[in-house]
């Protein structure tokens, strides 16, 4: 991955999920938040399973660790707050839904 292949700053902090972190399970849900730090990214990566997610277990990745996990995503990141990429397994493609302004 390289900063050619997307307008995404990859050194930018995201919030991963413990299933996606440890497990390698994958990202079936993307949702950017705004943002609480100039090295945050906003965006939160998960594997939406339904099993509950223990906050104090999610690892914090940069966005170039994300895009190499899953390439798909490359080319969607630049989206703005309020943003969610959904998808029901890993052989679907996203379905992008953008914030109501």
């Amino acid at each position: 991955m390289t900063s050619d292949d997307t307008d995404t700053d990859l050194s930018l902090a995201a919030t991963v999920c413990m299933h996606v972190a440890n497990d390698r399970q994958p990202i079936l849900l993307a949702e950017k938040d705004k943002t609480i730090a100039p090295e945050d990214s906003g965006w939160q990566f998960m594997c939406n399973s339904g099993v509950e997610e223990d906050d104090d277990e999610s690892q914090v990745w940069a966005i170039g660790e994300v895009l190499e996990f899953e390439p798909s995503l490359i080319g969607k990141l630049d989206s703005p707050s309020g943003t969610k990429l959904i998808r029901n397994n890993s052989d679907e493609p996203w379905e992008l839904q953008l914030p109501i302004t």
